[in-house]
């Protein structure tokens, strides 16, 4: 288990295992995913205006599918709310 903290608190946890895969849960969201082993060598770069830069290399990846969100069971309601309202 991981942590995954901001400057205001926490922002997400990651959960990893072999056999189960990976659970992130980032600012409301869940994913869940796979790790995947590649043929060859990946590397992730920084595409800047002057500059590219390799922020990392790996022979390994992991496929995230979101799964649910907590935003997804909040609901509009039009209407207004009064001083005095009691139903």
């Amino acid at each position: 288990k991981m942590q995954l903290g901001g400057e205001v608190g926490a922002v997400g946890r990651l959960k990893a295992s072999k056999r189960k895969g990976m659970k992130i849960d980032l600012k409301g969201h869940s994913f869940k995913g796979k790790f995947y082993h590649t043929a060859g060598s990946l590397a992730i770069v920084s595409v800047g205006p002057d500059e590219a830069r390799v922020e990392a290399v790996s022979d390994s990846l992991v496929k995230l599918v979101h799964e649910s969100s907590i935003f997804d069971s909040e609901k509009m309601l039009k209407g207004t709310l009064e001083a005095g309202d009691s139903q």
